[in-house]
């Protein structure tokens, strides 16, 4: 009987480190700007990391929390190559990386200042503006996010996400259809396959492409341009769901699908 339930536990265990390992497969470390470009981080989120970064305070963190983060980066370092494939760091050990700085979690990712015995930061002042906030360095270290790669995060990083963004100046007055909108997508270099959902809208019903395509296309088509077909909605509404389709990340337009009509002279 001791030896089944020994078998059981033993059993117990390894699944539990397996669905753990699992869970943390498609975590990474992301720098603080692109962590706040794909809206890991909210503006709230900036002022109150800069705040502990600014002022030297930093807080608790978990053993277990510090030891996936610091188990994720000496994964990230053993694989570090060289130009001719040699291994940076292949003898690089856990207790030889360190949190420095913990500046807390949010929305499930850490955000923290980490160390370690093989990099030499060079001992430089300098200063990061990012989405209108200022964080002030010492030295080359700079802070990491460490968060999961969702599938959103990995449409994304296809984008050049500081293409700018070009606001509709139209007018309720204008003349459009009361069931689609047309977007474009910022620059790619790579055809990102768009999914619905990303919009987040509750009236969009599907969506036809008006240049460009899926990954699957043959050739690049730079900015894709999408008509996203809607329940019928009051030119209100449209207009709304044009100002919330605006702030998307990837979006580089929102406009009406305009009704064109001739005249004769």
């Amino acid at each position: 009987m001791k030896k089944i339930n020994f078998i059981f536990i033993t059993i117990i265990m390894l699944l539990t480190i397996g669905l753990t390992s699992c869970g943390n497969k498609d975590y990474k470390f992301y720098s603080l700007k692109d962590a706040y470009l794909y809206s890991i981080l909210t503006d709230e989120d900036l002022e109150d990391i800069a705040n502990y970064h600014n002022n030297n305070i930093s807080l608790e963190i978990s053993n277990k929390d510090k030891r996936k983060i610091i188990n994720t980066r000496l994964k990230e370092m053993k694989s570090e190559e060289y130009p001719n494939g040699e291994k940076r760091h292949p003898h690089i050990k856990f207790n030889e990386i360190s949190i420095a700085k913990y500046y807390g979690e949010y929305n499930g990712a850490h955000v923290v200042m980490l160390e370690d015995d093989c990099t030499i930061f060079l001992e430089v002042e300098d200063t990061d503006n990012i989405g209108g906030i200022e964080f002030n360095y010492s030295n080359s270290n700079r802070i990491l996010v460490w968060s999961n790669e969702t599938e959103y995060i990995k449409y994304l990083k296809q984008f050049d996400l500081e293409d700018k963004k070009e606001i509709w100046q139209g007018s309720i007055n204008d003349s459009f259809e009361n069931d689609s909108i047309v977007i474009v997508l910022k620059y790619s270099d790579y055809n990102p396959e768009f999914k619905l959902e990303y919009l987040n809208i509750d009236e969009a019903l599907d969506y036809e492409y008006l240049m460009g395509g899926s990954s699957t296309t043959n050739f690049i088509i730079h900015w894709q341009i999408i008509r996203i077909n809607l329940i019928p909605q009051e030119k209100e509404r449209i207009i709304e769901i044009i100002r919330e389709v605006e702030k998307l990340e990837f979006i580089k337009s929102a406009e009406p699908d305009m009704i064109y009509s001739t005249s004769d002279n």
